[in-house]
Order: C-alpha cells, then structure tokens, then sequence
C-alpha cells in the first residue's frame, strides 16, 4: 500500500550500536508523528535502535479492534520495511487515501521482526475529522 522511506533518522546515537546485543534490543523504539492528526495528514513512523538491515512486517489495529494487514500495492505480499545501517527507518501513511472506510479514533500500529511474534514495537496515533 505504501512505501517505506529510506531517509536515514538524524537523531540514530551511534553508542547504541557499540552497546551488547541485550542493551540494543531495549533500546529499540518506535515514535508517531503526529500522535493526533486529521485524516488529510501524514502519520510518519520513525524506528530507532534496531540491528542494521533488520527486516520488519506492519499491522494496524483499527478502534473498532479490526487488524488491518499492510501488503504491497496490488499484491498479498506482506510489506516490509528494512532498517537502514543505523538500525533507523522510516515508514508513513496518509489516512485520506490508504485507511478509507475505517473508524476515526485511536490506532495502534505495530512493527513486527520478520519470524518472530515476540519482537513487536507499536506505536499509537489518533485520527481525527
């Protein structure tokens, strides 16, 4: 549905890649800007903190509890998402055209490493009117 940036985040501190495996996977984190936004505004998604070239899938879930699964456009591929070699990514969706159809409210979308069910980052963002 849609594509994944490639714009490596500036604000990636490069200790979190001198840090043991352990500590890395704490510090893994995903921000939503905006946290609130009408349905015309781009919610960008930026991940921090996670193995360069770690490989991710995106679910969201819907206030009304629907999953909604993000595939490529025109396919059943799940989308996936690659962090840079800062361990950053980016991904972003616009409401207007990717989310038609679905309840105004609170969202949570969640990141997922490829093969694991255990390794999940989330991130709430609300839409608006």
């Amino acid at each position: 549905m849609r594509r994944a940036l490639a714009t490596p985040l500036l604000a990636v501190v490069l200790t979190l890649l001198l840090l043991p495996p352990a500590a890395r996977a704490q510090a893994e984190s995903v921000v939503v800007i905006p946290a609130s936004g009408s349905q015309s505004e781009t919610f960008l998604f930026l991940g921090k903190g996670f193995s360069p070239g770690a490989v991710l899938v995106v679910a969201f879930a819907a206030p009304d509890g629907q999953i909604i699964g993000w595939y490529q456009k025109g396919t059943s591929d799940p989308f996936i998402i690659t962090a840079d070699e800062l361990g950053s990514w980016a991904f972003s969706v616009l409401p207007s055209e990717e989310l038609v159809g679905f309840p105004l409210g609170e969202w949570t979308a969640t990141f997922c490493l490829v093969g694991s069910h255990e390794y999940c980052y989330s991130g709430t963002f609300t839409i608006t009117n």
